[in-house]
């Protein structure tokens, strides 16, 4: 499962993933059964898979054509698969943290603060695997995660939150935070946020180059810059 993959990706940093082996580790785990609830990345290269079958453009198309672009967010895309070279400048990546652990644990053995900017990311896809500028991220964050592009019907959906097993309250591709919804995500050296207050429109990005554990960081300090919005 997501083991198999963050440990396979350690051990060679160059590997190119086909979003079929994606799922295959993620079927393997046991993360993609009909009817569970809980969140998944294994789903999301799922209908990566089915919006490219249907359209028969790339996720990187979609994506630049219907959203970023709509967005005026050229500072955001999906790398293609083969080529997930970062532009210059660009902040590097580091293991340390919750992924040094978990590869640790599964028996590979790396140095703590290993670089890994110029990993291929392909492990990501339409999982999570965007590359933005910080300021482009909070424009992302300002547009409601997207929102903004949607009638209010849909977002209405979307944001019929559930709480998943882990506490967290979970919609359609959205999370919330007591007043603030939106989104986290993390790659192997990377971790960001993006979040809104749609009471206020108040929005906020943060990112960080480590892996794993910066999720509360990023929690306190928006608590410190914002304490009369909840968090929880």
């Amino acid at each position: 499962g997501v083991d198999t993959v963050v440990t396979a990706v350690v051990d060679d940093p160059s590997t190119v993933w086909a979003p079929e082996e994606l799922v295959a580790a993620g079927v393997e785990a046991g993360v993609a059964e009909p009817g569970t609830l809980g969140y998944s990345t294994t789903n999301f290269i799922i209908l990566q898979m089915i919006a490219e079958s249907v359209t028969g453009s790339t996720l990187q198309d979609l994506i630049a054509d219907n959203v970023t672009g709509s967005l005026g967010l050229d500072g955001i895309f999906l790398p293609p698969n083969d080529d997930t070279t970062l532009p210059d400048p660009a902040v590097h990546g580091y293991l340390d943290g919750a992924c040094l652990d978990e590869v640790e644990e599964a028996g590979v053995t790396v140095a703590p603060g290993t670089d890994t900017t110029d990993w291929n990311a392909s492990y990501g896809q339409g999982g999570g695997g965007m590359t933005a500028t910080i300021s482009d991220l909070l424009g992302w964050a300002t547009s409601g995660s997207g929102n903004s592009l949607l009638d209010e019907a849909t977002i209405e959906q979307r944001l019929e939150m559930q709480p998943l097993p882990d506490g967290f309250l979970y919609g359609q591709g959205m999370m919330q935070f007591g007043s603030w919804i939106g989104h986290g995500g993390e790659a192997i050296g990377w971790e960001a946020i993006a979040l809104q207050d749609p009471s206020t429109g108040t929005a906020i990005a943060m990112a960080g180059n480590g892996c794993g554990g910066l999720v509360n960081g990023f929690f306190d300090a928006i608590a410190a810059l914002y304490p009369e919005i909840p968090l929880f």
